[in-house]
């Protein structure tokens, strides 16, 4: 989806470009890793007190195993390290809507009067300030550390995100002249 328009004042021109995708899923293995390594915030509890994983036991009754801290004294059963390293392997907890909605590009011109720019020989000439990849205005909630457009291909690989870098920001500048 795309929506653009131009505002027009005087000499003065604002042009807004907003896109976005609706649908789609994308697997984050930036979050799978910092489960793994233990960097996610949400890998946080437990790490002092332990903590019961939710479901049930063998038996069928709510589980009731505490899963060591890494405070705790080394005792059986698994640490909250190995819980949260198994965690990667359920690959459905890092797939989430890849949904968006950015403001892609705003540029302020001005347009030299024309009266002014005939008499020293040129049609137009406008002066911008453009800026690109500003903010994104909408996204999933759970991607609060990716980008929903990251991906590690173009190719087959499309929907799967691995420690991708947002889009680049830019501002510029432009000068055109017409003869």
């Amino acid at each position: 989806m795309g929506f653009s328009t131009t505002f027009n004042y005087k000499n003065f021109s604002l042009y807004v470009l907003l896109d976005g995708k609706f649908g789609g899923d994308i697997y984050s293995e930036t979050d799978a890793t910092t489960y793994d390594n233990g960097k996610n915030k949400a890998t946080l509890i437990g790490r002092e007190d332990g903590l019961i994983a939710d479901g049930v036991g063998e038996d069928g009754k709510p589980n009731t195993v505490l899963i060591r801290g890494y405070n705790s004294p080394a005792g059986p059963g698994a640490s909250v390290n190995d819980y949260y390293k198994q965690i990667k392997q359920i690959s459905e907890q890092f797939v989430y809507d890849a949904s968006f909605v950015k403001l892609r590009e705003i540029s302020l011109s001005y347009n030299f009067n024309l009266a002014l720019l005939h008499r020293i020989g040129f049609t137009n000439a406008s002066v911008s300030v453009v800026a690109r990849n500003l903010l994104t205005v909408y996204k999933n909630k759970d991607l609060d550390n990716i980008d929903p457009e990251s991906s590690v291909s173009s190719s087959n690989a499309q929907g799967i995100e691995r420690m991708g870098f947002p889009a680049v920001r830019s501002y510029g500048f432009t000068i055109k002249f017409g003869l």
